[in-house]
């Protein structure tokens, strides 16, 4: 089958990318790009220093996955010196860049968009459905996925400053699981009408799932008992909102799906149901880098 898309004007050799929280440091960058990925997805990267959660935070069975890690990365001011590197390293391998920026209000995602294409990365995907950040006073933050005033302030922010780094950048999105259908074609307008997002990527993790582990205690104990849901029970919901959102947007706004891709048959499914690429998230954490080359492999056969 020809493995051959594109991402806005970004040509990729195969459909087959990893997701955001599997490559956070310059380390984690230069084990990836030996693997086949046609690009790097590093991030999420926020403003400041994150230590992420305390406790036990990531759960994983042949069923599904749960996490509570709390976008955990080094801050801005690592990527300003090493980000740069990245490229340069990704440029002698032929490869791109993409960054996923969470800034918890609408001028953070701009800053950070702003930094990143500053920096030279190709695309950048604005978080807008981590569930796992939490006040001081134990609040579960907003998830900008399911706050469409939220949602529409950021974009209107990243325009005003994305209009001055735009030529030859992506801007995309990644969308939270919408289950109601008003809501998500609420959100698709707002894409739809925003001229800077170039691509949706579906779905993060599906917020606030509890769960016991095989010694009886709770799968996730942290923060709260709660965590974001991926790995093979995402799939179907997953697709599910691939599906919906290919018929909602408008053309010239690609589909990027992840949840629960572990083989060639899963990356077919999703670009059957409407989505240009893939991305690869639990399966990673499970069985390492290697994962990339072994799906693609099982892609090509098909």
């Amino acid at each position: 089958m020809e493995l051959r898309t594109k991402i806005g004007r970004l040509e990729l050799v195969h459909p087959v990318l990893n997701a955001a929280g599997t490559c956070k440091t310059l380390e984690d960058f230069k084990k990836l790009v030996r693997t086949p990925l046609p690009a790097v997805m590093v991030g999420s990267i926020t403003t400041e220093v994150r230590y992420g959660n305390p406790g036990s935070t990531f759960f994983s069975n042949p069923n599904f996955s749960l996490n509570s890690v709390g976008l955990s990365n080094p801050g801005i001011d690592y990527y300003i010196e090493f980000l740069p590197q990245m490229v340069k390293i990704a440029d002698a391998a032929d490869k791109y860049v993409f960054v996923s920026v969470e800034g918890s209000r609408p001028a953070g995602y701009a800053l950070l968009t702003e930094l990143a294409f500053q920096s030279g990365v190709h695309l950048v995907e604005l978080n807008l459905g981590c569930p796992n950040k939490w006040t001081n006073d134990g609040r579960q933050e907003t998830i900008p996925s399911y706050d469409l005033d939220m949602l529409k302030e950021i974009l209107r922010v990243c325009k005003l400053s994305f209009r001055f780094t735009r030529k030859n950048k992506i801007l995309s999105v990644k969308l939270s699981p919408i289950p109601d259908p008003v809501l998500l074609k609420k959100i698709a307008d707002l894409i739809n009408e925003s001229e800077i997002i170039c691509a949706v990527t579906t779905s993060n993790t599906l917020p606030n799932v509890f769960a016991y582990a095989d010694d009886g205690r709770p799968a996730i104990q942290s923060v709260t008992e709660l965590g974001g849901m991926g790995g093979s029970a995402l799939k179907p919901i997953a697709l599910g909102q691939v599906k919906q959102l290919r018929e909602l947007l408008r053309d010239g706004i690609d589909i990027i799906g992840v949840g629960g891709i572990k083989t060639g048959k899963d990356v077919l499914d999703y670009l059957n149901a409407g989505a240009s690429a893939v991305q690869i998230g639990t399966a990673c954490f499970d069985r390492g880098p290697q994962i990339f080359g072994d799906v693609l492999t099982e892609l090509a056969a098909l």
